[in-house]
Parts: structure tokens; sequence; C-alpha cells
């Protein structure tokens, strides 16, 4: 019990101190945890009406904000980068924000029985077993090693008279109209099929123009660095069943392929083996190779395919005479087969022992002899690389990701879908830049996808659409008669809904647009342009449209449910940045704020902190709490990052304030 004591000290203050940042969390997040310096801990960077902002709580808003950018694509942001755009006054609002709502809510005078916050922290994930019930004995042996019992209660119920402050603020944003909901029902799905025109003017390209682009933009060709890597696999592949032996034997024995198949499956009428004809394909994946390997007639061994053991037949093979590709018509009885968590843990943990060995100094390849293992080499492979010698393609990716991305940890076990493995990068060579010939189709098309995102082409892109949407042809004309501007008309195979992507169907615009400018058109009308997400300019013609019915719309209670939610939610936001708006305004003209410019400029460094050069600075704790703690109870959940948080908060708040 001392253990589990230990083990949830930090999470216990967190429940104290998690909501101080209600405001804050409507922007960033919850925060997280502060550096390691204790000197930022004790340091005020401003005050509200006597209320103190700390430097490890400017910190972590800069941390959660760098850590949301970096998710987006790209490397994370330092903390001048958040000050240069703007991100890091904002953070500061929001700590301001966070200090005038609990100044607020103070003064208030909110009194919350013990009774009640007793019956509250019970509810605690830290207070349930694994069935989600109350575990007395955990919570008594807690209360008998709580000495600062009045400490708890007041902070316990500072945060609930804040929660019901806000929930009273909020309040109408849950009074929802139940009209607007139907309605945002019935336009969610409404039907419509459309036919298309995308106007995308042409460019032309010289050798000359892809010539420069290569000489001016040379990183743009720079092929990426290469690694060369030891490893040493572990198979995760399960033995070949008993029974996919007797089913190949059965059938090379005479039986029928087909009769087989349905007997094994247990559908009698309906053949469920016939793969029907497909190209010999030399990138197939490599279980598919077994098929195309075989002669006509044939029967392959059990291989090891994404569904299990797959067994083929070559029925016969042809020359397509529209495509001139050869074509095997197939067939293929699946065995499932998977290895058992246990076997594959037993397994993960004899890898991880091997590693620990070599980490210890141990000859990697005598720790991977010793257990029956080899160790072996790849080919170079980089961050694209689509074959690595002797990986199969269906270890490559992760292989291939997971290696460059923990190059700095080496020997980690890492799991692929056939293996787990242990490896360390043995080379690097640096990436090369091809010469222009080998990359010159490359240059041509970089050459006119810059040109596209230029003004002028963008400019051209407006002119054109105008001149279309003057003419009021149909869409089946346009191509004709602007030959050189449309380059591509068709029609949607199917209805769609505003809520549906049309990705698929090569058609780059938000479906909701189309319907939103469709939505009170009859058949034959047109609407457009509207923009598409690469720049270019589309017309849509209604071809049809089916609106719900009211049973339909009925047996969508669900859905409904959905949509008062998110109409419920977005109301409260809205309501809450009002409200925080109000507040700032009128409180900061009453409630005396101090800022340290001297703490400010050296988080930030700035003024007489600049330097030239500056690393991104480091988390001293995963931003990203939610990840490691998704099989933790609901408190644990919240982060035992911002728990530490409490923590330094209840310490350094008996300093004096600087």
């Amino acid at each position: 019990m001392q253990d589990w004591m230990r083990k949830h000290r930090r999470l216990i203050f967190f429940f104290i101190f998690i909501f101080i940042g209600i405001p804050f969390v409507f922007m960033w997040g919850k925060p997280t945890s502060p550096h390691g310096n204790q000197a930022a801990d004790s340091a005020v960077l401003a005050q509200v009406g006597g209320v103190p902002i700390k430097e490890s709580e400017f910190r972590r808003g800069l941390d959660a904000a760098a850590q949301a950018r970096s998710r987006q694509g790209g490397d994370r942001p330092s903390y001048t980068d958040l000050d240069k755009d703007g991100t890091a006054q904002a953070v500061l609002e929001q700590l301001v924000d966070a200090s005038l709502l609990r100044i607020r809510a103070a003064q208030r005078n909110f009194s919350v029985d013990k009774r009640v916050l007793e019956k509250q922290m019970q509810q605690w994930g830290m207070f349930q077993d694994e069935n989600g019930v109350f575990n007395h004995e955990i919570w008594n042996e807690w209360i008998a090693s709580v000495e600062r019992w009045n400490e708890i209660y007041d902070e316990l119920e500072e945060v609930v008279g804040r929660q019901m402050y806000l929930s009273a603020v909020s309040a109408p944003a849950h009074r929802i109209i139940a009209a607007k909901a139907q309605n945002e029902l019935k336009s969610d799905n409404i039907k419509i099929k459309v036919k298309f025109a995308k106007i995308e003017p042409q460019v032309a390209v010289s050798d000359d123009d892809a010539r420069k682009h290569y000489d001016e933009n040379p990183e743009a060709y720079r092929l990426p660095e290469q690694y060369k890597a030891e490893f040493i696999a572990y198979s995760l592949t399960p033995d070949v069943p008993e029974q996919a032996n007797e089913l190949v034997a059965r059938i090379r024995a005479g039986e029928d392929f087909v009769a087989v198949a349905k007997e094994y499956s247990g559908q009698d009428e309906e053949d469920s083996s016939d793969l029907g004809w497909s190209p010999v394909n030399p990138d197939a994946a490599p279980y598919m190779k077994a098929l195309y390997a075989l002669e006509p007639g044939a029967v392959s061994d059990p291989v090891w395919g994404p569904l299990g053991y797959h067994i083929f037949k070559n029925e016969e093979i042809r020359i397509n005479p529209d495509t001139e590709e050869k074509e095997v018509h197939g067939r293929q009885i699946v065995v499932p087969a998977m290895m058992t968590p246990e076997e594959a843990a037993i397994r993960e943990k004899a890898l991880g022992e091997i590693a620990k060995k070599i980490q210890d100094g141990e000859d990697a390849a005598s720790a991977a002899a010793a257990a029956g293992l080899s160790l072996q080499q790849t080919s170079f492979f980089g961050r694209t690389s689509t074959e690595i010698e002797p990986l199969s393609m269906n270890d490559l990716f992760t292989f291939r990701s997971q290696v460059i991305a923990q190059k700095d940890t080496p020997w980690t076990v890492l799991k692929g879908r056939d293996n787990l493995f242990i490896t360390h990068i043995i080379e690097t060579a640096p990436g090369t830049i091809p010469e222009f010939a080998e990359v010159e189709q490359d240059a041509r098309d970089n050459f006119i996808a810059q040109e596209k995102r230029s003004e002028a082409y963008l400019a051209r892109i407006d002119e054109y659409a105008k001149q279309i949407k003057e003419s009021k042809l149909k869409i089946d004309s346009l191509a004709g008669a602007f030959p050189d501007i449309v380059q591509e008309t068709g029609e949607t195979p199917e209805a769609f809904t505003r809520k549906d992507t049309l990705f698929q169907q090569k058609i780059y615009v938000q479906a909701n647009e189309i319907v939103a400018a469709l939505q009170d058109a009859l058949p034959g009308d047109i609407a457009g342009p509207i923009k598409g997400f690469f720049g270019d300019a589309w017309f849509f013609e209604l071809v049809e449209k089916t609106e719900p019915t009211e049973e339909e719309l009925a047996a969508l209670s669900d859905e409904l449910k959905n949509i008062e939610a998110r109409l419920a939610q977005n109301a409260e936001y809205e309501i809450m940045s009002d409200f925080m708006k109000d507040l700032r305004e009128r409180m900061l003209a009453s409630v005396a704020y101090k800022q340290n410019n001297d703490v400010l400029d050296r988080v930030l460094s700035r003024g007489k902190y600049a330097i030239e050069e500056r690393e991104p600075e480091k988390e001293t704790a995963p931003v990203d709490a939610a990840a490691s703690a998704a099989d933790s109870s609901p408190g644990e959940s919240a982060g035992a990052d911002a728990a530490a948080a409490a923590e330094t908060a209840d310490a350094s708040g008996s300093e004096e304030d600087k």
C-alpha cells in the first residue's frame, strides 16, 4: 500500500490544482510539466490583483503551444519563434484570464459541504478497483496518511466554486433550439449528384525553365540521408496450421479446389475462392507473388499473408488483348492463423534480454547466436526507401521509420508485422544531389507547381473563371469552348452529402461548399467558381438532389444527439470567449496588473538576453501526457506532469514573490 501511495502522491495534489487553468485550457489544452529549474519556479512573471503568474506556468503554456505546432508537421518551434509570431503574447493573456477568473470566482464566496467534496473525491479513478467500484481500503489508507486536510478541503472547494461559476456562465449554451438541430440534421443528409469542371490553365515549361529551377533550388533535389543498420530479428509469424497442410495435400491428391474451399468455408452455394483475373505485378505483395509463380493448374504451399496462410491455385494464364499484360486467373483458400499475445510477449521479452546484453557490452553476433538467432545487415536505406534488403515488405515501412526515429537509442525492441527487431545504425551516408539529367522530369514538375502558386497564375484563374461564369455554358460544353483552360470534367458516380469527402473522385473541394452553393438550385443550375484546395477553381452543375424523408430523419436519433452536443459546444466556446473578453476589460480597469519584463525577456531570449543562435527549448517531460496515460484511470489520464506543476506551485507559493 505504501508503494501505491508513493506512486499516486503527485496525482493527489494534481486534482487540487488542475482547474486553476480552466480558461487556459480553452485555447491550449491542459498545461504540461515545468522546466526543472527551481529559479524558474520561484520567479514571478506577472501579478494580477495580487495573484502571481509564475515563470514555470508561462513555460508550460509555451511548451503546450510548441507541441501543438510540431504535431502539424515540421520542427518544434523555440520560445523565440513563438514570441515572433505572437503566440507567446497569447499564452500570457490566457494566463492573465485564468488569474482574473480565479479572483472573480473567489469573490462569490461559494461554499461546498465537506461531505459533497469527499463524495466527489471518491469518484476519482485512483480510488476505484479494476471494475470501477469504489475501494474502501485504498480510500481509508489515503485518509490515514493525509495530515493537511483543511488545506485540501479549501483548495478543492475553490476548484468546485470555479466550476460552478463557469457552469452558470456557460449554461445558456445548452438551451439549444430543437429546430436548429433538426435543420442541421436535414442539411447533413441532403444528397446531390453533380457534374464538375476544373479550371486550371496550362503552364508551358521549357528546358531552360526546368534547368533554372534545378540550379536555383539544388536542395530541393537532394536525396535523403542514407543509413545501413545491423539487426537481430525474432519472428512473429505463427506456425503453419496442420489443417492448411492437410488441405494442400487433399487438393494435390486430386480433390477439386472449389469443392474443398466450399467445404472449408462452410458456404456450399457461394464460391468465395475465386480471385478473378489479375495482372502479374512485379511490385505485388510477397504472398501474391506465390500465385504469379505457379504454372497453370498448380497449387501453392501455404503462404503467410495478411489474413493468415493463403493456399493459391493458378487456374489459367492469358495475355490481356487490351493492355497486352500477362494475367492470372487465381483461386485461394485462407486459413486464419495468429500468434497468441502470450507467445509474442515471451519473444519480445527474450529479444529485450538480448538487447540488454549487447548494451552491457556483449558482442551482438555472439548474443544472437546464443539465442539461436543471427545478426544481419541491411542495405543502405532512407526515409523514402521502398526496398531494404533483406527485409520483407510486411516489415519494411515500420522498420524504416522506427530505426531512423530511434537512431540515438540503439538496440531498442521494434515491433514489425512479421518480426520483432533490435537494431542499430552502423553507417550513415549524406544525401547527394543527383545530376540534372536524372531529375529533369522532377524539375519540370516543380517548375509547374511553382508557377501555379504564383500570384500571376492565380489571377489568370480568376479572370478565366469570370469569363466562364459569364458564358453560362453547361459543364458538358465548357471543355470544347475553353480547351486550354478547362482541364478536367466529369460527373460524380454516386450522390454525396456535405459530410463526405470527394478525394477519391479527385475533386479537391470541400463537399459542404458544393452543397451550400447548390442547396436552392434546380437540376441543370450551375454554381461556381468555388476555390479548390490548391488555388484552382471549380464549377458544378446540379444533376439531382434528394432530401431525407421524415422516416429517415427519425431513424437518426444518435446523429441528432451528436449535432445537439456540437452546437452546444460551439455556443459554449463563443459564450466563454465573450465572457472572458468582457471580464478582462472590466476587471483590468480596477485590478492592479504588474509585469516583470526582465523575466519575460529572459524566457523569450530578447533584449539583453538575446543570442544569435538558440537551440529549441527542450521539454522536461513529454507534453503529450494523454498518449502515455491512455490506459490509466481518469485521474491519471489528466497527466501526472501537471501534478508536478501543482506541487511546485504549492511549494513556491510560500516564498516571497519577486
